[in-house]
């Protein structure tokens, strides 16, 4: 009788043991309950997919904007070929939202989204990729500005080998006096890999823009980099901002002009050990008269900073009166290009130093870039 039982009591755990493996992954529903990600109603098997471990699988649904209720970390994400709605996942005020494994697999043949939200007490979302994680492909991140004043928007990072892969970010720029725009950040080894980044600038008076920054021993790979003009007066310009010892490598970086009078181009700006590699930059003239200085795309070596083996490429504005696209080096001593290209240079006197300051450093009469998180 007692064997009987052991037996009847194994069976029964060969069933068991592979739903217990699997319960952490899951399908969100056709009909879920809510947009809720954190409510285990919405997923099949019946559970949250909120694990190092764990899959969460997107496939066809009539509800396809949703967002997490709390801090969640998965292994990867999977858009199936039947998720032929597009899908926006957005990370809530306050909240995280973690990859940390394989990372995205977009199978469905259209343009799936993600969103870091922001709110009017300044807390924001975050997407973060650890590991080796990818962006995948024909995603875009949305990173908002922020709601409140002087604070960051919201932001992807990525960390350790991490990769963008062929992802298009977006970083949204100040809407109001005071607010900062949204932000992608590499650090680690990570890297921009074959990404598509546009980085907005700000939209009204004393706002800051939408940045990507790139920390450590980063690489901005083969991205392509568009750092938007201003379009708005004492606004600033969307920006690439390389620190430490990371590289510009292969990328593509096009600093615009401001469109209105008295806004500040888009730049590109290394400082510490970073290089432009072989990186490909085109500085492009402002396009509204009157435009005073910055007003057109800037690319800006500070410290020991080194121009590698870059191409720069400044433009004329295109507009009277108005700046033509800057390649500048000389604040600093150490400062030097190596490159052979044919590059403007001239030397930023310190008014203009007070202007381009990163990371906080900007004069108390623009709105101040935060500190870059390292």
């Amino acid at each position: 009788m007692n064997t009987l039982v052991v037996a009847a009591i194994r069976c029964s755990l060969m069933f068991l043991v592979p739903a217990v493996a699997y319960a952490g992954s899951a399908q969100w529903d056709l009909n879920p309950t809510s947009g809720d990600w954190n409510t285990a109603a919405n997923w099949t098997p019946n559970g949250i997919p909120n694990g190092p471990a764990d899959i969460a699988t997107f496939g066809l649904s009539h509800t396809t904007d949703l967002s997490i209720s709390a801090d969640t970390e998965v292994n990867g994400i999977i858009f199936t070929s039947a998720a032929t709605n597009p899908y926006t996942i957005t990370a809530s005020p306050g909240l995280t939202l973690t990859i940390s494994g394989v990372g995205i697999t977009n199978n469905s043949g259209v343009t799936q989204n993600f969103v870091t939200a922001v709110e009017g007490t300044g807390s924001r979302g975050q997407i973060i990729f650890r590991n080796s994680a990818s962006a995948g492909s024909s995603g875009i991140f949305t990173n908002k500005a922020s709601a409140a004043q002087f604070v960051v928007g919201g932001q992807t990072a990525f960390y350790n080998t991490s990769t963008a892969a062929n992802g298009t970010f977006v970083n949204q720029g100040g809407s109001f006096s005071g607010s900062y725009g949204g932000r992608t950040t590499f650090h680690d080894s990570s890297s921009a890999g074959n990404g598509n980044f546009t980085n907005r600038g700000g939209t009204a008076f004393n706002t800051g823009s939408g940045s990507t920054d790139f920390l450590d021993s980063s690489t901005a790979a083969n991205g392509t980099f568009i750092n938007e003009g201003s379009a708005a007066n004492f606004a600033d310009g969307g920006s690439a901002i390389f620190v430490d010892s990371s590289t510009a490598a292969n990328g593509t970086f096009i600093n615009n002009g401001a469109t209105i009078s008295g806004g500040f181009g888009g730049f590109t700006l290394f400082e510490d050990n970073s290089t432009a590699g072989n990186g490909i930059f085109i500085n492009n003239g402002g396009a509204a008269g009157g435009v005073f200085a910055l007003g057109g795309g800037n690319t800006i070596f500070l410290k020991t900073s080194t121009a590698g083996n870059g191409t720069f490429i400044n433009n004329p504005a295109t507009a009277s009166g108005a700046e033509g696209g800057v390649t500048e080096f000389g604040i600093f001593p150490s400062a030097h290009n190596d490159s052979q290209a044919p590059v403007t240079v001239r030397s930023l006197t310190m008014e203009r130093l007070l202007a381009v300051q990163p990371a906080g450093r900007r004069s108390s009469t623009r709105p101040r870039r935060p500190m870059l998180q390292r």
